[in-house]
């Protein structure tokens, strides 16, 4: 049975060539090669609610690609809260926070500093395999240490600060031997009361 027409009076489909609306019992004259309204308003309806929802995942998509999913990776908690402990020079820092800081910049390094350990004897081994092998891993390792170097440095200056010094003091402890008294100094020796030209006393 094909069904390819409309009855227009009723709207109910037809078989091809019927002379009767098999629902109505209507006369056929002339037939409409066209859906019924309802049907084609329905459809309409549907592309339109189909169109509207892709526009707005592509919206939302795009803005998540450019600024506005940038600005909220830097609005995220957890990455303001680790850049302003250890990735900000700005500040003071007192003896028991340079301290604890410290700490765990050391035991979160550990497992980096081993890799690149690693990694440089693989490259002293007699096996050129190993020496690939250690060539190979000593980049990543590097990527993973270097962060953490930035840290320590950034907690040495705002020390530095806390004590009424430069931050370019830090340089001292690229010295050898000196940097032993400069590494006790910063850390036993308390900081400046009262506010300083380098901000407020934290311990206030």
């Amino acid at each position: 049975m094909m069904v390819g027409n409309f009855c227009s009076k009723c709207g109910a489909p037809l078989e091809q060539d019927s002379k009767f609306c098999g629902s109505c019992g209507a006369k056929l004259e002339h037939v409409e090669q066209q859906a019924p309204v309802a049907q084609n308003e329905g459809i309409q309806q549907i592309k339109q609610e189909f169109t509207t929802m892709t526009n707005n995942v592509t919206e939302q998509f795009s803005n998540a690609t450019h600024d506005g999913g940038l600005q909220k990776f830097r609005e995220n908690s957890f990455f303001q809260n680790t850049k302003e402990k250890y990735f900000t020079t700005h500040g003071r820092l007192n003896r028991w926070a340079y301290f604890v800081k410290g700490v765990k910049l050391f035991f979160m390094s550990l497992i980096p500093y081993i890799l690149m350990g690693i990694s440089v004897a693989m490259m002293e081994a007699r096996s050129d395999f190993a020496n690939v092998l250690g060539l190979i891993l000593i980049l990543p390792s590097i990527a993973l240490v270097l962060p953490f170097v930035v840290a320590s440095i950034m907690l040495e200056i705002r020390r530095c600060h806390d004590l009424g010094h430069s931050g370019w003091l830090i340089l001292i402890g690229f010295i050898p031997y000196i940097n032993l008294i400069f590494f006790l100094y910063i850390l036993f020796c308390p900081g400046t009361k009262g506010d300083n030209q380098y901000g407020p006393d934290p311990l206030q």
